[in-house]
């Protein structure tokens, strides 16, 4: 008996008696076949896992740009609380907003500008206007920044030097307006000319939180009015 090959086929027989070929049964994978299968399965789980660890990382990034207090030139944030007869307003926003710079003030020109700004925003009555009927009066306006003296704010002076503001850093302008309201069953909402005073704000986002729960809402050069 001898065995010779034929194509991929051994024969198997005498020489001078040729025999059918016998070949790999069918559905047998070879080997060269099996190993690049093998390959092309590692190379796909290997992309789908990269491309899951980019989104991954990607989302607290993305996420990042839209959370309530982020430091985005431009955007503002105000929070609207309503407790019985009493409202209170909180303002966060970039110190560029409101004042175009986002550091101490360096020069005279700049000391004004700040003392203008806190100016404006210690006449709350004239940013803001609940419901007539509530019959709301302004009780009080704190200001403070990480980046200005308190006293260009109209605040008391602390009783420690404010700490040094970064050159190239950020900074914030924190204001808190708090009202009462004789009627407050009747407050339904306000009127917001923040953005008109300061044109440097050119989105508020405001949430507020009250007797009918919260809301959120977004206000634009031509969006002005808070209902609740």
């Amino acid at each position: 008996m001898q065995v010779r090959q034929q194509g991929n086929c051994a024969v198997k027989g005498r020489i001078s008696r040729p025999r059918e070929p016998v070949c790999p049964k069918p559905g047998r994978a070879s080997p060269n076949r099996s190993s690049s299968r093998f390959s092309l399965s590692v190379a796909s789980a290997f992309a789908t896992s990269l491309a899951s660890a980019f989104l991954v990382l990607a989302l607290p990034t993305m996420a990042s740009a839209h959370e309530p207090g982020a430091h985005v030139h431009g955007v503002a944030e105000l929070r609207v609380s309503i407790d019985g007869g009493e409202l209170e307003i909180a303002l966060e926003s970039p110190l560029d907003n409101m004042l175009g710079f986002e550091h101490a003030p360096r020069t005279d020109e700049q000391r004004a500008a700040v003392r203008t700004m806190a100016a404006k925003l210690r006449q709350a009555q004239t940013l803001f206007t609940p419901t007539a009927g509530a019959q709301c009066a302004l009780a009080s306006v704190q200001l403070a920044s990480a980046a200005l003296p308190a006293d260009l704010l109209g605040e008391p002076k602390p009783a420690a030097p404010d700490a040094a503001q970064d050159e190239d850093g950020h900074a914030d302008l924190d204001a808190t307006f708090s009202w009462r309201c004789t009627a407050p069953e009747q407050l339904k909402g306000m009127d917001v000319g923040l953005i008109q005073a300061f044109p440097g704000v050119r989105k508020l986002n405001v949430q507020v939180v009250g007797p009918k729960g919260q809301s959120a809402t977004m206000l634009s050069p031509a969006k002005r009015m808070v209902i609740w």
